[in-house]
């Protein structure tokens, strides 16, 4: 919004920023306390501070489900939801630009991937390739960023240490980590064997983390899921633009060396840098990242009976038992649908896999059976 504001500005043109915010009293944090339930003081805060930019707050009031945004959105675009949590209020902002009469609506999808990419596998990386002179020009800069000497060192050793002694480290602390929860990809309750091996290796991606490797982070900027289409299907008057998917951003991305984006010992430095006049200080040097959704556990409050029931029409189905494992589908329903802690790890697993369902069903009812 602020780079955009700043473009419009001579023409005396100005643009309105959404923020999606939780249910108030709802949303759970992170439990390392690196992650915030809520964006919106950050967001008010640009607004307020930057000339032409209109701030309003999107907040799901209504407790749409991810269902429900999933029935939405495939009679609009005829494809299956990349994250059923996030349509919810990707929704709700697309029919707010509708409403006002906005032929356009920019959006930041690629930016992790081009743009704001973190510092994970950024230093293993260094150390594995034994740049050790980078490596310590890291300690340098942080130490410059204003950490003492000790804690750049730590923070580079960390970022530089095999990720299982990293692990066995937290577990010997008791020290909880967003990799170490039990729900990730592999619980997916798909059918591996049914599909094809392209398919397989994007159900490694699924979860929108950058491997921690260069080759990864390569494989996963070129992947670009905000290019699938989707979101620029879901209204006839609305374009969606990502600047940040742009090819010559991209190709600009894969030629810097990987500790661009580590800029001046912070992480996230490349996108920080940029930001310098444009952005307040202090979501400029943030160093707490915004939770997704992070009210989804009431949302779903009360909608077991709608899961169960989809499940039914799952197995009525000539095609979803062929590559959704139904019965591992249904275990799954009611342990943690509802849990503040847990509901955004389910629907990022379990929930993506009742969206695929639900367009399977879909594509069988309103194109197969009437043609």
């Amino acid at each position: 919004p602020a780079a955009a504001a700043a473009a419009l500005a001579p023409d005396g043109r100005g643009l309105l920023a959404l923020t999606h915010r939780p249910i108030p009293g709802a949303g759970s944090q992170d439990p390392v306390g690196t992650w915030e339930a809520d964006d919106g003081p950050y967001a008010e805060l640009l607004a307020r501070t930057t000339p032409g930019v209109r701030w309003e707050s999107v907040v799901n009031d209504a407790r749409v489900s991810p269902l429900d945004a999933v029935e939405w959105m495939i009679g609009r675009t005829w494809q299956p939801p990349f994250n059923p949590i996030n349509q919810v209020w990707v929704n709700a902002m697309v029919r707010r630009t509708e409403e006002q009469g906005s032929p356009l609506l920019l959006t930041g999808s690629a930016g992790n991937a081009t743009f704001s990419r973190d510092s994970a596998g950024i230093v293993r990386g260094l150390v594995r390739e034994r740049r050790l002179g980078a490596v310590l020009r890291q300690a340098r800069a942080r130490h410059h960023a204003g950490a003492s000497w000790p804690d750049a060192v730590r923070s580079v050793g960390r970022e530089g240490a095999p990720e299982r002694l990293l692990a066995w480290a937290r577990a010997r602390r008791g020290i909880a980590s967003r990799q170490d929860h039990p729900l990730s990809t592999a619980d997916l309750p798909v059918r591996r064997e049914r599909i094809s091996a392209a398919a397989v290796a994007r159900l490694d991606l699924v979860e929108g983390r950058i491997p921690a490797s260069r080759s990864g982070w390569i494989d996963f900027a070129l992947t670009d899921q905000s290019r699938i289409g989707t979101a620029q299907n879901l209204s006839p008057t609305v374009w969606w633009s990502d600047p940040l998917s742009d090819p010559e951003v991209v190709e600009l991305a894969l030629r810097l060396p990987e500790e661009a984006w580590i800029a001046n010992g912070w992480d996230r430095g490349l996108a920080r840098a940029a930001g310098v006049g444009l952005v307040p200080e202090a979501v400029l040097w943030r160093r707490t990242r915004g939770a997704q959704a992070a009210d989804v556990a009431a949302w779903v409050a009360g909608t077991e009976p709608a899961y169960r029931s989809l499940v039914e029409r799952f197995r009525a189905s000539a095609s979803v038992p062929e590559f959704i494992d139904l019965d591992a589908l249904e275990r799954a329903i009611g342990a943690g649908l509802a849990d503040p802690v847990v509901a955004p790890w389910w629907q990022n697993v379990y929930g993506r896999a009742f969206a695929l369902g639900r367009f399977a069903l879909w594509y069988e009812e309103e194109v197969l059976r009437p043609a």
